[in-house]
C-alpha cells in the first residue's frame, strides 16, 4: 500500500510540471505572433490559439486533480503515520528484507522491546545470521532455500525458529513470510514474527505431561483402560429426547439396550497391566475380545458382567462421574477372576464423555483370603460357642468377640457385654483382686507379657454370686490389628475343691499328731496294767505251795483288774476310732461312785507302793451317779495315775 501511494504521488507532480512548461511555452508563442507577424504564420496562431483553448479548458481539470492529489497525499501521510503507529507499537515484529536476506526496515520499538536491537544495529545487517545455526539449516532444507538470495517473487512461508536476543540468548519466534516486489523492480520479502515462547513452553509441559501421562498409562500397577463413551452419550441425548427418563425400566423391559448401548463404547487404549490381568498378548486382540464383550460374544460375558454394565450405565446416566464395583469375570483363557472395576469421567469432559478411564484391580487372592478368613472365623466360631470355656477378643480396650459361654460363666447377655469397655469390668472385680486386675491390664496394654496364664481372680456374676475365674491371653492380630485373645474358666468349684483338699490335709496333720499324742497315751496307759499284772505274776511265781490262797487271792485279784484294764483300753481305742468316725455314744446308767473308786484305788495300789505313796479314801456312804460305768473308771484312773 505505501509503496503504491508513493508511485501514484510521483505521477500526479511530473503531469503537473508538463502541463505547466506546455501552457508557458505555447503563451510565449502567441504573444511573439501578435507583435512580429511573419508570412504564413496565421495558421500557426490559429492552431496555437486551439491549443491554448485546449490548455486552459484542461488546466482547471489539472488544477482539480493537483487539489485531490493534494488531498490523497495527506491522507497518504495520515495513513502512513496510522501505519507507523501501528507498526511502531504491535507486539509483532515487523521487518523488510532485501533479496540478499538484509534488514532495510523494521518496527524499531517492537524489536528493542522483544530483542534488544535498534535501527543502527540491524539495518543492512542478514537476518541468518540471528537465527539459530540448527533453524538455518532446517528452514534451508525443508524450504529449499538459499542464504545468498531469492529470486521466487511468489514465496510465502510460516515457520517457528530461534532468534538470538542481543543478550545472547536464543528466543523462540514464529514468523510469516511474503515475497513482494519493489517500485524498483526488486523482490523484497515482509516478515512479521511473533514471540511464541509461553506457547511453546506450553506446548513442551503439555508434552512432557502427555509423555508422563502415557508413561504412568503404560506402566501403571493397576490394569487402565482409555475408553470412549461419547457414542453412547449421543445415543442416552437422543433416547432421552424422544420421552424416554426412566432407564432402569427401560433396560428392564429391553435387554437388548443393554448390549446395544455397550457397542457403542469405544475402546482407545489399555495399558501392559490390563493385557496381564485378562491374559492377552497384545493389544490388537485385547481390543477385538471387548468389542465381541459389548455385542454379547466371546467367553468373557457372564451374566454378572451384564448385570455390572447395566448399573453403570444407569449411574452415568443418573448424573454420577465415577462408578465402582467389585464382579466376577473371565479372562482370555476362560479362568474365572474377581476384580474390582472403577468407572471415572476425566474432568472436562463431562459433557461429551468422550474421556473415560477404567481402572481394574485383580483381586481375586484377596476375596480367596478372605473366603478362607471367613471359613476360619466359621470354625472358630463353631469351635469356641461350643467350648465350656469362655472365650473374648479384645482390641483397643473394645470386646470384639464374645462367645456364648463367657456370657453364661458373667450371666450377662452378649448385647449387654458388647457395649462394655475392659474398664467396666473393674466395676465387677472383687475387691481384693481388682488392683491385680488392673495391673494385668496395664501389662497386657503395654506388651510387657505377650502370653499371661493360669491369672486368678474373684468377680461378681450379675446375680452377685462370686466366682473364681482364671484368665489366659495371648497377643493376636485381628482384622489387621494387633488384640488379645483371652480364654476365661470358671474354676469356683475348683477352689472349692482346693480349699476342701486344705481342710483335709490340716485335718490330716492334726490326725497325725493326735496319733503322737494316742501312741503316748495308750503306752502310758497300758503300762499301768501291765505294771500292776506283772507284778502280780511275780508275787504269784514267787509264792510257796504252802502258802494259803488267802494270800494269794488278792493278787489274782489284781491281775484280773488289770486285764479289765486293759480290755477297757482296748475299748477306749475303739471310742477313739468312733469318735472320729461320729459314732462314739455314751451308755449311760445309775452307779455307785463309791465302788468305781474304791476299785481304782485298788488298781494302783501297786504303783502307789512302788512310789511309796500311801492311798486312803474315806467314803462312808453310797454315791449314786448317772453315767457310764466304762468311761468314767477310766477318768479316775487318768486322774490318780498322772497325780
Amino acid at each position: 500500500m505505501i509503496i503504491k501511494l508513493y508511485r501514484m504521488e510521483r505521477s500526479a507532480k511530473h503531469a503537473t510540471i508538463i502541463v505547466f512548461l506546455i501552457s508557458a511555452l505555447f503563451a510565449a508563442v502567441s504573444t511573439v505572433l501578435s507583435y512580429f507577424p511573419l508570412p504564413g504564420m496565421w495558421e500557426l496562431s490559429y492552431v496555437a490559439t486551439i491549443i491554448l483553448s485546449a490548455i486552459y479548458f484542461i488546466l482547471p481539470i489539472i488544477i482539480f486533480l493537483e487539489e485531490k492529489l493534494a488531498k490523497s497525499k495527506i491522507k497518504v501521510k495520515e495513513s502512513e503515520e496510522k501505519y507507523r503507529l501501528i507498526s511502531e507499537n504491535a507486539n509483532d515484529l515487523i521487518a523488510i528484507l532485501n533479496d540478499k536476506y538484509e534488514y532495510e526496515y523494521i518496527n524499531e520499538q517492537a524489536y528493542l522491546r522483544f530483542l534488544g536491537y535498534s535501527n543502527d544495529q540491524l539495518i543492512g545487517k542478514n537476518v541468518w545470521e540471528l537465527v539459530h545455526p540448527e533453524d538455518v539449516e532446517r528452514i534451508v532444507s525443508s524450504q529449499q532455500l538459499s542464504t545468498d538470495g531469492f529470486q521466487d517473487v511468489d514465496g510465502e512461508d510460516k515457520e517457528e525458529l530461534r532468534i538470538k536476543h542481543k543478550n545472547g540468548t536464543y528466543i523462540w519466534m514464529e514468523y510469516t513470510s511474503k515475497v513482494f516486489v519493489s517500485s524498483e523492480g526488486t523482490p523484497k520479502v515482509i516478515v512479521i514474527t511473533r514471540d511464541i515462547t509461553d506457547r511453546k513452553k506450553a506446548v513442551e509441559v503439555l508434552k512432557e505431561s502427555e509423555e508422563k501421562y502415557h508413561s504412568l498409562f503404560e506402566n501403571s500397577p493397576i490394569a487402565l483402560m482409555d475408553q470412549d463413551f461419547s457414542e453412547i452419550k449421543r445415543y442416552f441425548n437422543h433416547l432421552k429426547a424422544s420421552g424416554i427418563n426412566d432407564f432402569k425400566k427401560y433396560f428392564d423391559d429391553k435387554p437388548d439396550e443393554v448390549i446395544r448401548c455397550m457397542s457403542k463404547v469405544k475402546l482407545v487404549d489399555v495399558n501392559r497391566k490390563a493385557l496381564e490381568v485378562y491374559k492377552f498378548n497384545n493389544k490388537e486382540d485385547f481390543i477385538i475380545k471387548m468389542n465381541q464383550l459389548r455385542e454379547g460374544k466371546g467367553n468373557i460375558m457372564t451374566e454378572e458382567v451384564f448385570l455390572d454394565n447395566k448399573m453403570e450405565m444407569l449411574s452415568l446416566i443418573n448424573g454420577d462421574t465415577m462408578y465402582e464395583s467389585e464382579i466376577v469375570t473371565k479372562t482370555s483363557t476362560g479362568e474365572t477372576i474377581s476384580i474390582y472395576a472403577k468407572t471415572s469421567i476425566v474432568p472436562g469432559f463431562e459433557s461429551t464423555w468422550s474421556k473415560v478411564i477404567v481402572s481394574i484391580i485383580d483381586i481375586t487372592a484377596r476375596k480367596l483370603a478372605e473366603q478362607r478368613l471367613k471359613e476360619s472365623e466359621e470354625k472358630f466360631r463353631t469351635i469356641t460357642e461350643q467350648s465350656f470355656i469362655g472365650v473374648i477378643i479384645e482390641q483397643d480396650f473394645m470386646l470384639k468377640y464374645i462367645n456364648h459361654q463367657f456370657s453364661i460363666i458373667l450371666g450377662y447377655t452378649s448385647e449387654e457385654l458388647f457395649n462394655w469397655r475392659i474398664s467396666d469390668f473393674y466395676e465387677i472385680i472383687h475387691l481384693d483382686d481388682v488392683d491385680r486386675f488392673k495391673k494385668l491390664i496395664d501389662d497386657m496394654t503395654k506388651g510387657t507379657f505377650a502370653n499371661i496364664t493360669n491369672f486368678q481372680f474373684r468377680l461378681f456374676k450379675k446375680t452377685g454370686e462370686v466366682i473364681w475365674l482364671e484368665l489366659f491371653s495371648r497377643k493376636i492380630m485381628y482384622k489387621s490389628g494387633s488384640a488379645n485373645l483371652i480364654f476365661i474358666m470358671d474354676i469356683t468349684e475348683k477352689r472349692e475343691s482346693e480349699q476342701l483338699i486344705l481342710e483335709e490335709n490340716k485335718k490330716l496333720v492334726e490326725l497325725d499328731n493326735l496319733r503322737g499324742e494316742l501312741i503316748t497315751r495308750i503306752s502310758h496307759e497300758l503300762r499301768t496294767p501291765l505294771t500292776s499284772m506283772y507284778a502280780a505274776s511275780q508275787i504269784l511265781l514267787g509264792s510257796n505251795q504252802e502258802d494259803s490262797i488267802r494270800k494269794i487271792m488278792p493278787y489274782i485279784e489284781i491281775s484280773h483288774r488289770g486285764s479289765t484294764r486293759l480290755r477297757e483300753l482296748v475299748e477306749n481305742l475303739l471310742d477313739t476310732s468312733r469318735i472320729e468316725n461320729r459314732k462314739f455314744e455314751l451308755k449311760y446308767s445309775n452307779v455307785n461312785i463309791n465302788t468305781i473308786i474304791n476299785d481304782c484305788v485298788k488298781e494302783l495300789n501297786y504303783l502307789a507302793d512302788n512310789r511309796q505313796i500311801t492311798l486312803n479314801v474315806n467314803l462312808t456312804m453310797d454315791v449314786y451317779f448317772k453315767l457310764d460305768k466304762y468311761r468314767f473308771p477310766q477318768v479316775v484312773s487318768n486322774i490318780l495315775s498322772n497325780a
